[in-house]
């Protein structure tokens, strides 16, 4: 059987693209994807450059098609005390449809040009809008952790810095158990919107 393994760390290179894709915290990790890349949704419309805040940090993510999914650089410009500073990190994700939500299936390939364990996906959930702008929401740990409660068997840790998860599912059933989902409690937080640079 498939098997699908989240994880969730308090690592800052994971946290980049659920904060730009940029969320400080602990995100949920998986083996297998959502869909398959052959069951992938069109969206022409992601593809360009987008732009948004999180506190004081203003972020650029680069969406390049490859083919059904796209090649994602998100960049982060932050004007602290300190000074200037920046991070940026590569992606590589494509979009699912579960009848009215919409998720990406995402890889991280680097975080500053070194690279990341791309095995895992990041699944996160978006919306573009009447007016154009692309919202993010990312999915809660605590939320994963009760999952046991809707039938898949869980293994975990918590301690200080997180939570350590495993869940055995193929994708049917993590599709299955996301249509059934609360989507609020799964996805609590919109953690960004970005909006389309002008050309």
């Amino acid at each position: 059987n498939a098997t699908m393994i989240w994880r969730t760390t308090a690592r800052a290179a994971a946290a980049l693209l659920a904060a730009a894709m940029l969320l400080a915290g602990c995100l949920p990790q998986s083996k297998q994807p959502i869909d398959s890349l052959d069951h992938a949704i069109p969206e022409a419309r992601l593809a360009g450059v987008w732009t948004g805040t999180a506190d004081d940090e203003t972020i650029y993510a680069h969406f390049l098609p490859d083919g059904a999914a796209f090649d994602v650089v998100v960049v982060s410009h932050r004007q602290g005390t300190d000074g200037p500073g920046g991070s940026w990190s590569h992606y590589w994700l494509y979009p699912t449809r579960l009848g009215e939500q919409t998720y990406f299936n995402a890889h991280q390939i680097s975080d500053g040009g070194k690279p990341s364990d791309a095995e895992w996906f990041y699944f996160v959930r978006y919306q573009i809008a009447a007016d154009g702008a692309l919202s993010l929401w990312t999915m809660s740990p605590d939320a994963v952790e009760k999952a046991v409660d809707q039938g898949l068997k869980v293994k975990g840790t918590r301690d200080n810095f997180g939570v350590d998860l495993t869940i055995d599912a193929t994708s049917a059933e993590i599709r299955d158990w996301l249509q059934k989902a609360d989507q609020a409690k799964l996805f609590p937080e919109q953690t960004i919107v970005l909006k389309k640079a002008a050309p």
